[in-house]
C-alpha cells in the first residue's frame, strides 16, 4: 500500500503547535534540471513552478530551505541516500515509496505526455501502430506509455533514449527520429523558448492519463526532523491549494515562463 499521510485530530494539533517553529537544520530539496516550466536554473538560481511552490511552502512553515537543481537520476539517488531532505515533482511508484514518503494530498502539478513530431508529418494520432518501423525517442529515466513499450518489445517500433530534451528536439528536426515522447508542457516551453514552435507539433497521448507529481521526503532524512513535519507540510500545501496559489502557477495551452508572468503582472 502507498505510504500516504493520514491525519488524525491529534496530529493536526501537533502540526499547528509546531507551525511557528524554525528548525535549526536547513531543508534541502532536489528538483530536476532543464525541466521548464517546472524546474530549471538561471545564473545558478533555481527557477520554475516547483521553486515557487517550495519557497511559499517553507516560508509559511518557518523553515529555511535551499533547492538543488540536478539531473533526474541524481535527484532520486540523493533522496534515497538522505543526502537531500526530499524531492519535488516526483511521480509515485512502489519502488520510490520504499525510500521516500510521498505527500499525496496535493499534487504540485499534473503531468501529461505527448508524442512530438515534425509539422510536415501527416500522422494525426499518437498510436504506436502509426509508427511501425519508426524510431521513437524518450528522455532517459522518464516513463513512456505501455502501448509503446509493448510495440518496442514486439519490434514494431524502435526506441532510443537521450539525456536531455534539447537532444531529442535536435534529433527530430534533423530527421534522426520519427517522433519522441515526453512531458507536454515541458517540451512546449522548451520549443517556445528556442523559437521552434513552427517546426514541431504534438499529439496528445490519450492512452496515458495525466499523472500527479508530488513532494516526497527521504525516509532517512525525515529522522532528523520533527515527527510532525510531514503533517505540517500536508496541512500547509492543503491551505495553498484551497487559496488557489498552486493552481495559479500551472501552465496553460501555450505556457509562458514564470518570469514572463511576473512582467505581465507589473
Amino acid at each position: 500500500m502507498a505510504s500516504q499521510i493520514k491525519i488524525s485530530g491529534g496530529l493536526v494539533f501537533l502540526a499547528l503547535v509546531f507551525s511557528g517553529r524554525v528548525w535549526a537544520e536547513e531543508i534541502t530539496m532536489a528538483c530536476t534540471d532543464h525541466y521548464r516550466p517546472y524546474s530549471y536554473q538561471v545564473n545558478n538560481e533555481p527557477r520554475g513552478i516547483y521553486a515557487h511552490i517550495l519557497g511559499e511552502l517553507f516560508q509559511r512553515m518557518g523553515y529555511e530551505h535551499r533547492i538543488k537543481i540536478l539531473p533526474f537520476k541524481r535527484v532520486l539517488c540523493m533522496t534515497r541516500s538522505g543526502q537531500v531532505t526530499g524531492m519535488a515533482g516526483a511521480f509515485f511508484t512502489p519502488k520510490r515509496d520504499e525510500y521516500a514518503l510521498f505527500i499525496c494530498n496535493v499534487p504540485l502539478a499534473r503531468i501529461s505526455q505527448s508524442l512530438f513530431i515534425l509539422n510536415a508529418n501527416p500522422i494525426d494520432k499518437a498510436k504506436a501502430v502509426n509508427f511501425q518501423g519508426g524510431l521513437i525517442g524518450h528522455k532517459r529515466g522518464f516513463l513512456i506509455p505501455g502501448e509503446f513499450i509493448v510495440a518496442a518489445e514486439k519490434k514494431m517500433i524502435r526506441t532510443i533514449d537521450a539525456e536531455r530534451t534539447d537532444q531529442l528536439i535536435d534529433m527530430l528536426i534533423r530527421g534522426r527520429l520519427d517522433g519522441f515522447i515526453h512531458n507536454t508542457f515541458h517540451v512546449l516551453a522548451h520549443i517556445e523558448n528556442h523559437g521552434r514552435q513552427t517546426k514541431i507539433k504534438h499529439l496528445p497521448l490519450f492512452s496515458a492519463r495525466d499523472r500527479p507529481a508530488f513532494i516526497a521526503f527521504s525516509r532517512k532524512a525525515l529522522k532528523t526532523l520533527p515527527e510532525s513535519f510531514p503533517v505540517q507540510v500536508q496541512n500547509t500545501l492543503g491551505a495553498m491549494h484551497k487559496e488557489g496559489f498552486i493552481q495559479a502557477l500551472q501552465p496553460r495551452c501555450n505556457p509562458p515562463t514564470i518570469e514572463s508572468r511576473k512582467e505581465k503582472s507589473k
